[in-house]
């Protein structure tokens, strides 16, 4: 429901049991306004959850925007720093990923704030020049970003793609990270040693990817196209709707409309962290860390037979299929030879197991800080697509962590004070 805000600004009311309802306004209002005012809350509440856009240049020149929601913290001593979160969307989405749990997190009072950025290349942010990306360049850009925004310590909310540069950052700076969330990711994508000239190669030769993107004519068309089904799942219309508004801008030719990422984000990257780091970035981290995954999603087809994901019997059932696997593709190609990870990728039935057991069963057990949170559907994107039933799911872990926060600070603050 539209109604008037303040200095002439939009205000969307949203109701609980009509999440996507953001999305129909979004796609009647195409040229709507680029700077308002939008509240999402639940039926029968009245309180409205500003928010603003921002641009912050990082320290390479690159201008990233950030869609905060709430109230923007400064990391004064009156900040209570638990509730300053970082949001870090997935790749080829943009920070409109959090739009329908971000104000509820603030109107349940679990954030101050939300500041949901857009990654370089991605949403309204500015591309890289010369269009080489590498994961560890949007960590150092969420970096900048807090500094920007003068935040000593905060919490992290990162899904997919995202989620691996949030547990990045929880390990580089723990000093900084009181808490992280982590949406359907466990670790970056990484890479093997043999396949580093083939990569580098790909992407200096395909250079002309994306020189002529597909034009749609309409929002409705591109949300149809997002919505369709990919290898982390589909997703419905009305959800995919809520990104493509942030995540489009008018073709060249002004004949329609084209995707806003940056093309040269297709290509494959030139150097990506390999399995020993990524495990190691996850070892790394010491704060309190939700690990929250739907049962459909990006990792439905791993849950051995109908076993829980992450359980002990699925672990003890993952370890005996990979040595089996071993065995089989060890004797079947290459005699009884020792053997190695990348070897092992170039069979289908050994590289299920692999990916089974390297990244997710080895993953997750270098988490020492997780908390294992598991939604009955939800798809890839359980916080756009069930934004109520995620944030009940994850109350719990927030209400606890919050209490653990505000006791350590009060002890610090008491040891301070008798000395």
């Amino acid at each position: 429901h539209r109604i008037s805000g303040r200095g002439g600004a939009d205000v969307l009311q949203i109701s609980q049991s009509q999440s996507c309802t953001l999305a129909a306004c979004l796609l009647q209002n195409p040229q709507g306004p680029q700077l308002c005012t939008m509240a999402l809350i639940p039926s029968g509440d009245t309180k409205q959850v500003p928010y603003q856009e921002r641009k912050v240049q990082t320290k390479i020149g690159t201008t990233l925007a950030i869609r905060i929601w709430g109230n923007e913290g400064k990391g004064t001593e009156q900040t209570d720093e638990s509730k300053l979160w970082l949001c870090l969307h997935g790749f080829l989405d943009n920070a409109a990923t959090f739009d329908l749990v971000a104000p509820r997190m603030v109107e349940r009072g679990f954030a101050s704030c939300m500041a949901c950025i857009d990654f370089a290349g991605h949403g309204q942010s500015e591309g890289r020049a010369g269009g080489t990306y590498h994961a560890l360049d949007h960590v150092a850009d969420a970096v900048n970003i807090v500094d920007a925004l003068a935040w000593q310590r905060f919490s992290i909310m990162g899904h997919s793609f995202g989620g691996g540069i949030a547990q990045a950052m929880a390990a580089v700076i723990p000093e900084r990270v009181v808490r992280l969330v982590s949406v359907e990711a466990l670790g970056l994508l990484p890479s093997h040693a043999s396949t580093a000239v083939a990569m580098v190669r790909q992407n200096i030769l395909d250079r002309d990817r994306g020189a002529n993107p597909q034009t749609y004519n309409t929002l409705e068309e591109c949300a149809v196209r997002r919505s369709k089904q990919n290898f982390v799942g589909s997703m419905p219309v009305g959800a995919a709707a809520v990104l493509v508004k942030r995540g489009t801008r008018p073709s060249p030719d002004a004949a329609g409309l084209v995707w806003s990422s940056d093309p040269a984000l297709m290509r494959p990257s030139r150097w990506r962290l390999d399995e020993t780091s990524v495990r190691s970035i996850l070892q790394g981290i010491t704060c309190p860390h939700a690990f929250v995954f739907a049962s459909d999603g990006l990792w439905r087809r791993c849950t051995l037979f109908k076993l829980p994901l992450f359980s002990k019997a699925w672990m003890l059932v993952t370890k005996a299929v990979y040595w089996i696997a071993w065995a089989y593709h060890s004797i079947s190609h290459l005699g009884l030879k020792p053997l190695v990870p990348e070897l092992m990728l170039s069979a289908p039935l050994p590289k299920v197991a692999a990916y089974v057991h390297e990244n997710l069963m080895q993953r997750w057990l270098c988490c020492r800080t997780a908390a294992l949170i598991q939604m009955p559907d939800g798809g890839h994107h359980p916080h756009l697509t069930h934004p109520h039933a995620f944030l009940d799911a994850l109350t719990p872990w927030l209400q606890t962590t919050a209490t653990h926060w505000h006791a350590a600070t009060s002890a610090r603050a008491a040891n301070l004070k008798s000395e």
